[in-house]
């Protein structure tokens, strides 16, 4: 550790797999939600039974689920430390971001867009679970762990791409996505299984009951939004996988955070928390409303359309490949810990 954070470790703070693995509650919640709609409902919930006004609300509640925890990773860079230390990538993905959320939109059109990135996500969400699976782990990436990301990543983005892309992308891209997402089914089935017989695994089984369980859902997790969305529930697959990506996200960024400002407070912001006796992150929430409100009377009502919520997203993602890198200072603030 460096002298920044040479803070007792008994004091520290530490992202624990405990309370990771009651976040996977919400992916449980979406299943019983479909298999009742299903079952029960007459399929009311069903993303073709939906009116169109209705498929814009849910795209609209999904933001407002991202929005909190993409907020919370631009906090730590008003740290005078961290600008310096980040400069030059950030830099250099402001000018992506910026070039991506003009470009793209052009190309695409701006609803082609949205669809990408909303299937660009699932990739970010299972390299933040399975990277957090490693760190638990003490294990490096192995081309079997990257395999199984890049797959899975695919086939959920295809299913994505086939719900939400049906009213703005080419037939001929939407049979690409429904045939490539046919192929992949197999091999994401197999390396999944591949990976549950990994060596570590079997050995912690006994060991860590509570790691193994989250390690094992994380594995199964995009077969199971795949599923999901496949008969018909994008909608409930997407909310819940970017839930359960915020929430986890947001966990760590408190752990992060915490132990940054543990001995004194090193970013400005936290400063606010002694006169409001409120963390900034827990402000992400009403600040994220409060956006995507102005957003969408800018908008003109159309809150999809408008480049700054591109401009953000890419941003985060841009961002994120490079700040959870191995000895980042955000690496060096996070602990992890099995319960």
């Amino acid at each position: 550790m460096t002298n920044s954070t040479a803070t007792s470790k008994s004091s520290l703070s530490y992202v624990r797999s405990g309370p990771l693995l009651l976040v996977y509650i919400l992916p449980l919640i979406a299943g019983i939600v479909a298999l009742y709609d299903f079952t029960i409902s007459n399929e009311l919930l069903r993303y073709n039974s939906l009116t169109p006004e209705v498929q814009i609300l849910f795209l609209s509640v999904a933001l407002l689920i991202d929005y909190p925890h993409l907020l919370a990773s631009l906090f730590p860079f008003v740290d005078r430390e961290y600008f310096i230390s980040y400069k030059k990538p950030l830099l250099i993905t402001l000018f992506l971001a910026i070039t991506a959320s003009i470009i793209t939109p052009l190309t695409l059109g701006y609803g082609a867009t949205f669809v990408l990135l909303i299937s660009v996500q699932m990739h970010h969400h299972l390299a933040q679970q399975s990277g957090i699976c490693m760190i638990f782990l003490r294990q490096p990436p192995s081309k079997l762990l990257k395999s199984w990301k890049w797959i899975n990543s695919i086939l959920v983005m295809t299913a994505y791409c086939w719900f939400f892309g049906e009213n703005e992308m080419a037939d001929w891209w939407l049979n690409i996505c429904y045939y490539t997402g046919l192929i992949l089914v197999i091999p994401a089935l197999v390396s999944t299984l591949l990976m549950l017989r990994q060596p570590y695994l079997q050995t912690i089984r006994l060991n860590n009951p509570v790691l193994y369980i989250y390690i094992v859902i994380t594995l199964w997790l995009p077969l199971f939004w795949f599923g999901l969305a496949a008969i018909g529930y994008a909608p409930l697959a997407l909310l819940s996988a970017l839930a359960t990506h915020g929430l986890t996200a947001l966990i760590i960024y408190a752990v992060h955070d915490q132990n940054r400002n543990k001995e004194s407070i090193k970013n400005p912001l936290y400063h606010l928390s002694i006169l409001t006796r409120i963390s900034p992150l827990y402000l992400c929430p009403l600040m994220a409303i409060i956006i995507i409100a102005l957003t969408v009377e800018v908008g003109n009502q159309h809150m999809l359309y408008y480049p700054p919520i591109l401009f953000l997203a890419f941003f985060h993602y841009f961002i994120e490949g490079y700040i959870w890198k191995r000895s980042t200072l955000h690496r060096q603030h996070t602990l992890f810990k099995t319960v």
